[in-house]
């Protein structure tokens, strides 16, 4: 942004005179001492929240770029808990926030754009401050402050008024026997609360807050106590605060939500542009993959950007490749390339990132398997699987559940408060792959197979990240054969969503398996459904498929009859070193035309 510095320096004057004027009340003998470092106080806050204001840093791409240019307008709405784009409430545009005169809190996600908001609006406000319409604007000054920033030895009205250079005094609290019980702040002989109050009062600001949620635990419960006192005085300021969604939003009394919603098709496509020359070709693209639902988050697409951007312009064709990388990106990175270092207040926070990464999996297949949950879900739901976890964590005890749920949400922005109790999965691609993830760390069993009936996707995706895939799929077919209850036989639509998972995630057998052969012979032999019959034909063209069937015909006597062949009882003892069935004496019937080499 170019700053006019005339008009910039003549706005410093302005609340300079103001500033000086209300604080001589207090320091009557010292004007000039006050009045130069007021000037400092606001000359130093006005350039801060210039450069704060003035480019779009985005994650771990290179460069920065002017913020308004390269940004978008997102879309706010103030019906409770809506990130996902809904029908109903009221959309609010920046400038009519601006001209709001209640207090504004900005709710979103992980990545959906809050701080990036918030430059927005500090950048529009000094637009209208170095315009004609400042006439009309309800303020003359503003303060940024990034609560991260705010020091254990501080509170939010030392910090501000440190930051503003208003002279405070440490005061001794001493009690009736005159020892000293305590300190506080006071400008002049005014409690520093109602001295910093006064002063917004008589030079109204907008004070801009950033990342509510990030603030220093040991001094979470004092500030956010601060935040309520002071917007419960302010008559002429307004407050912007920024946060996650967080147990305590709901003590903001005083604040008016909003929430910030997921990227549109129209939004996306601004984004990409920004970074793209071909924006059509990478949304194009991007929509066929399995992970396209990770783009309605500017932090989520902007990474996709990047990957597709250092991969030379593809995108992966595996998504668990994205999965794994997203997760690390909300539980740790996201954090760690913020311009201010975040230490989160969380109840969990001693877990390593693979710790919190098993809890989370954990957790979601307790939710997918007991629950039978797909991405909707509420708390009973959600305390039950907590329950059925903690206990592999010693660290956690039954009592946690509340606290770890609100860390989770906060946190990871993975698990999403609705509304009345009730959640959900940020993205249920997210759900699948944390189920998956589960799913490969304990023995195959029957608990699979209702899995699978229920949730083919997740078992699909445990496939692909299993380290040996061709005997896991086998273990998951071949175990078929010996089974009774129909609760625990795969059924024909999990088994075509299954495969076809398998396919768009690019499974790679990496070596010929008999195993593997058998479990494809039955397949094909068990199934006749025409839809799964396609699928299995692309499945035999894979890499080591054709090989794997070789290798598995070699234990029966074979019959060939016109297009098929009828593999009889088996001519050599099948050995496995896996815990398969007996499959002595079994027949199977397949078509024989494209795959008997």
């Amino acid at each position: 942004m170019e700053v006019d510095l005339i008009i910039f320096q003549k706005l410093i004057e302005i609340s300079v005179e103001k500033s000086v004027g209300f604080l001589g009340r207090f320091f009557v003998s010292e004007p000039k001492i006050i009045a130069k470092d007021i000037n400092e106080g606001i000359s130093f806050n006005l350039s801060k929240a210039i450069t704060f204001s003035e480019n779009l840093s985005t994650f771990k791409l290179p460069d920065t770029k002017d913020l308004l240019e390269n940004s978008v307008q997102l879309e706010m709405h103030n019906q409770n808990r809506i990130f996902k784009a809904k029908k109903g409430g009221n959309t609010v545009t920046e400038e009519q926030l601006l001209y709001d005169p209640r207090h504004t809190l900005i709710l979103g996600d992980v990545g959906a754009g809050k701080t990036t908001t918030l430059k927005r609006l500090v950048r529009k406000s000094f637009e209208t401050l170095f315009s004609s319409k400042k006439e009309t604007f309800p303020f003359s000054f503003l303060v940024v402050i990034k609560i991260a920033e705010i020091k254990n030895s501080e509170s939010l009205m030392t910090h501000l008024c440190n930051q503003l250079r208003i002279p405070i005094d440490k005061v001794e609290i001493k009690d009736h026997n005159d020892r000293i019980t305590g300190f506080k702040y006071q400008i002049g002989n005014t409690t520093i609360e109602d001295g910093l109050s006064s002063y917004l009062n008589d030079v109204p600001t907008i004070i801009f807050l950033d990342g509510l949620d990030e603030v220093k635990s040991q001094i979470r419960d004092s500030l956010f106590n601060e935040i309520k006192n002071l917007s419960q005085s302010l008559l002429n300021s307004k407050i912007f605060l920024t946060s996650r969604y967080i147990q305590e939003i709901g003590s903001f009394k005083q604040f008016v939500n909003f929430d910030i919603c997921s990227l549109d098709i129209d939004q996306k496509k601004s984004i990409c542009s920004i970074w793209l020359d071909n924006p059509k070709k990478f949304l194009k693209t991007l929509k066929k993959l399995p992970y396209y639902d990770l783009s309605d988050r500017p932090l989520f697409l902007t990474f996709l950007i990047l990957i597709y951007q250092n991969n030379n312009y593809i995108l992966p064709s595996r998504s668990i490749d994205i999965y794994r990388q997203i997760i690390q990106l909300v539980l740790r990175d996201w954090d760690d390339d913020k311009e201010t270092k975040i230490t989160r207040y969380s109840k969990y926070q001693h877990f390593d990132l693979n710790k919190k990464e098993d809890f989370l999996s954990e957790l979601t297949y307790e939710l997918s398997y007991t629950f039978e949950v797909k991405k909707t879900f509420n708390l009973f739901e959600l305390e039950s699987a907590y329950q059925k976890v903690y206990l592999r964590y010693p660290e956690l005890t039954k009592n946690d559940s509340k606290a770890i749920i609100k860390d989770l949400e906060s946190i990871s922005g993975l698990i999403i408060e609705l509304n009345n109790n009730n959640f959900e999965f940020s993205h249920l691609s997210l759900q699948e792959y944390l189920c998956a993830k589960y799913l490969i760390s304990i023995p195959l069993s029957r608990t699979h197979y209702h899995i699978f009936n229920k949730f083919p996707s997740s078992v699909a995706v445990a496939n692909v990240l299993s380290p040996r895939p061709a005997e896991w799929f086998a273990f998951l077919f071949i175990n078929q054969t010996i089974e009774t209850k129909h609760i625990h036989k795969l059924q024909l639509t999990p088994v075509y969503e299954f495969l076809d998972r398998l396919l768009i995630e690019k499974i790679h057998f990496p070596y010929a398996s008999k195993e593997l052969g058998v479990a494809l012979i039955y397949l094909r032999s068990d199934f006749f459904d025409k839809e799964i019959q396609k699928k299995i034909d692309k499945i035999f063209k894979l890499n080591n498929v054709i090989n794997s069937l070789n290798k598995a015909l070699q234990y029966f006597y074979v019959d060939i009859e016109e297009e098929y062949i009828t593999l009889k009882k088996n001519r050599l003892p099948f050995y496995s070193n896996l815990n398969l069935p007996n499959l002595d004496g079994m027949s199977f019937e397949f078509k024989a035309k494209y795959y008997w080499k």
